[in-house]
């Protein structure tokens, strides 16, 4: 499946030209992203008591996959991926 993803964000960096692309994680998720994929996430925030979740206010992180780092991550899942 993670290749699948992979091929996907691959395709969508070059068919729109995108810079990087955004993705709001809560916190017990965010250690699940950072297994799959490692260090390809950068963090670009956190919301802090942002999302009422089970009685309780969770921390809401902003994470963002820039292209160079989706380059490198589809060219070691995939190969060569192609343009």
């Amino acid at each position: 499946p993670l290749e699948g993803v992979a091929l996907v964000v691959h395709h969508g960096f070059r068919a729109f030209d995108l810079r990087k692309v955004y993705l709001e994680s809560l916190d017990d998720a965010v250690a699940t992203y950072r297994s799959a994929i490692g260090d390809a996430l950068r963090v670009e925030g956190c919301l802090v008591g942002h999302r009422y979740v089970l009685g309780t206010y969770v921390d809401c992180h902003i994470l963002a996959l820039h292209r160079e780092d989706a380059d490198r991550l589809a060219a070691e899942l995939l190969g060569d991926p192609g343009p």
